[in-house]
């Protein structure tokens, strides 16, 4: 009995001091909890979830540890960043944290609990605003040092005061680190060389930072724009529209900084102070593509004036040699009712049987109906008077007996002509432009005194 009542007496104090373990909770109740300060949209979506590991953007190992979480393009006008922040510290098996394109009451604050995100590869925390109001005036603070496993580290766009702390030279693993769009002011801690894996920094548009940037030779890729800071001679990365440093800014700087001695870098003394190619660089590739361009476009109207310059000679010369074709390529004439039916073969001038004086349809007949194996190119066709000279308009009945049908190879088409307007020719019709409707007695044709050749 006695047994009994101090039994549970032990009991409760056991329960008292803890000495029982109570179930730790688990990455999902921690992200529940921190989504609870985020609220919005956020908090509904994680609650549909018995398993926060199947929620979008959140990563778990196989554990059940949460080990990647990415908040990005959220808007909550009662969020609070910071003490978000503060709960998701405790999950140790994170290792990537990305909160960036927010609006929320706070904004960003980053709490000193940063500190304790020991497995943090990446953090990224960029462009974190106040839904309304003015902006916390929130700083960087020095736990962040703590952080020795980031590679990295980006804090752009959250009009973060307050100078940049030197324990971010503690971050020894650390390759990028953009702090571009800030409110950042003073000088850049001079300890940031020992930064030995850096690759990109990023500082630009912080309008007060001011004074040199301490050699860090592994840097590539950078960007000091809109500030007040200046490079080294030895810099490697000189970024865009900086000026290299004077004997007064490094001797300057050097009392701020940090530096241990006060007249480290001072020959470092930049003479051309205004890194000019930098500046231009953007504008200059800018111009060589638009000068590009312009090259294509010339190359193009070149060309189409070209092809149109060939276009219009062969035209040209399909049009005299169409003429010439109608001044030399007569072969034989057929009167028919006054109609003269005139063929042309421009690759065959000669006629082997023409009957170059066949009238019908009340015509008179020719004094020679049959010339005999007359050629065109011959001034002697049997007989020089082959046909009479009159053979087209004699009487021939009809109104219509001056329509002339000239028949092409290559094409065909009708010219009416009233008989009345018949001219005779008074000379050779080789080398002249023919006219509609003359027809060339035999006793003025003049042979062609060099071959046609075809159109095409």
């Amino acid at each position: 009995m006695l047994s009994q009542k101090y039994s549970s007496v032990v009991f409760i104090i056991i329960l008292l001091f803890g000495i029982i373990p109570f179930t730790a909770a688990s990455d999902c109740d921690t992200l529940l909890s921190a989504y609870y300060f985020l609220k919005g949209s956020l908090l509904e979506d994680i609650l549909l979830y018995k398993d926060c590991c199947n929620a979008v953007e959140i990563t778990c190992d196989d554990s059940a540890h949460i080990t990647e979480i990415i908040i990005e393009d959220f808007k909550s006008p009662e969020g609070d960043i910071g003490m978000a922040l503060k709960t998701l510290a405790s999950l140790n098996y994170l290792t990537k944290l990305k909160i960036k394109n927010t609006k929320t009451k706070t904004g960003l604050v980053i709490p000193n609990e940063i500190g304790e995100y020991k497995n943090l590869k990446s953090l990224n925390l960029g462009n974190n605003k106040v839904d309304k109001g003015k902006p916390p005036g929130a700083g960087i603070p020095e736990s962040i040092g703590k952080l020795t496993n980031l590679k990295e580290l980006r804090l752009y766009g959250n009009e973060l005061i307050g100078t940049i702390p030197k324990e971010i030279a503690k971050l020894s693993n650390l390759e990028i680190l953009d702090l571009e769009d800030n409110e950042l002011t003073g000088t850049i801690p001079y300890k940031l060389h020992d930064l030995t894996n850096l690759k990109e920094l990023d500082l630009k548009d912080n309008k007060e930072l001011k004074g040199y940037i301490p050699l860090i030779d592994s840097v590539y890729t950078c960007s000091f724009g809109n500030t007040n800071l200046c490079y080294l001679k030895s810099t490697g990365c000189k970024g865009y529209d900086t000026e290299g440093c004077t004997i007064q800014e490094i001797q300057a700087t050097n009392k701020e900084n940090g530096a241990s001695d006060l007249s480290i870098y001072e020959s470092e003394v930049v003479t051309n102070t205004k890194n000019k190619f930098s500046k231009y660089t953007k504008l200059s590739f800018i111009f060589i593509y638009i000068g590009i361009l312009a090259g294509i476009c010339s190359i193009g109207l070149t060309c189409t004036f070209i092809k149109k310059q060939i276009k219009n000679a062969k035209f040209k010369k399909a049009l005299e040699m169409s003429r010439s074709l109608e001044n030399n390529g007569i072969n034989n004439g057929i009167i028919n009712n006054g109609n003269i039916n005139i063929n042309k073969k421009y690759d065959n001038r000669d006629s082997d049987n023409t009957n170059s004086g066949n009238t019908k349809g009340g015509n008179t007949n020719s004094d020679n109906t049959n010339s005999g194996n007359t050629n065109s190119g011959n001034t002697n066709s049997g007989n020089t008077n082959s046909g009479n000279t009159n053979s087209g308009n004699s009487n021939c009945g009809n109104s219509n007996c001056g329509n002339v049908s000239y028949n092409y190879n290559i094409h065909q088409y009708t010219a009416p002509l009233p008989s009345t307007q018949y001219t005779q020719p008074t000379g050779p019709l080789y080398g002249s432009y023919a006219q509609p409707g003359q027809f060339m007695p035999s006793s003025q044709y003049v042979p062609p005194t060099q071959q046609q050749q075809p159109l095409y």
